[in-house]
């Protein structure tokens, strides 16, 4: 079962600079790891062995210290990559960039978040300015963009003019501020293929502060407050039943176990996220109806 992890997220707190109409996260900025949570992780990673540790926020460059705290208790590191998702605010110039990457006791890879979301708050310049930091302190560097609608994939020649590194693709889910503003990546049809995919957060885990591990990183957690798919330690949630069925099953397996009808999805649900929530939410409700 411990081989089965390969990547460990860790959600230093949930303040951010920046105010995007489509972030996932809404929860409460003053949430922030505590020292026992620093040590409980610090533990977690030395028994699990991770080739990968992700930081995330809110925006993970407002809690170095905390990361810093982590990586110092956490042991030898020397297998594994540590790497940052950032709305890079800090980097209004090159000086600044190379600064603050500089103040991690450990960063392999840094990974942009840069979409016309972010747009409004991080000048074009700044992407610039993080691109040389990186080739300047030879860490690995790359964007990840969502989009709402397919015209949006046109800020990618833009994104492109900035330096040569991987953009990855994502599409709008309805999550947090996204679901509050109505924001999500409209679906012609129903993608029947999703059926037979898995959960694409297979073989990582996250762990958000105050509230536990989990595999999902997306709708369930967000959209949520049940605790099925959320516990207080790794042992646990790699033990339940939430992780045996929605994480290690494909999606159509995971509907028959399940016993959800897949007659009922709708166009949205082509996406993995939309639909591990969809079937997840519809299976709790069959169970509520007989309970009553």
């Amino acid at each position: 079962m411990v081989s089965e992890l390969k990547e460990l997220g860790i959600n230093l707190g949930y303040r951010c600079n920046f105010h995007c109409a489509h972030c996932s996260v809404i929860e409460d900025p003053r949430v922030k790891l505590s020292a026992s949570e620093v040590n409980l992780l610090a533990q977690v990673i030395g028994r699990y062995k991770f080739s990968s540790l992700l930081f995330v926020g809110g925006e993970p460059t407002l809690y170095i210290d905390i990361a810093n705290n982590i990586l110092s208790k956490a042991g030898d590191l020397s297998g594994t990559s540590v790497r940052i998702t950032t709305n890079g605010h800090f980097a209004n110039s090159k000086g600044n960039a190379i600064k603050t990457l500089s103040s991690f006791a450990k960063l392999d890879r840094v990974q942009l978040s840069y979409d016309k979301f972010h747009s409004k708050f991080l000048p074009f310049e700044s992407i610039r300015n993080l691109v040389y930091a990186c080739k300047a302190l030879r860490k690995k560097f790359n964007v990840t963009t969502v989009l709402e609608t397919p015209m949006d994939i046109m800020l990618l020649e833009k994104i492109k003019r900035a330096g040569k590194f991987t953009i990855g693709i994502q599409k709008v889910l309805p999550i947090g501020r996204a679901k509050a503003n109505h924001i999500d990546h409209p679906y012609p049809s129903l993608d029947q293929k999703v059926l037979r995919k898995h959960c694409p957060n297979r073989g990582k885990i996250m762990y958000f502060c105050g509230r536990g591990f989990s595999t999902c990183c997306s709708s369930l957690v967000f959209n949520s407050r049940k605790k099925d798919m959320i516990h207080p330690s790794v042992a646990l949630h790699l033990n339940s039943e939430f992780y045996k069925t929605a994480v290690l099953s494909s999606f159509g397996r995971f509907a028959r176990r399940l016993r959800v009808s897949t007659k009922d999805l709708r166009p949205e649900h082509s996406t993995p996220c939309n639909l591990c929530e969809f079937l997840f939410n519809r299976a709790k409700a069959k169970e509520y109806n007989v309970r009553s």
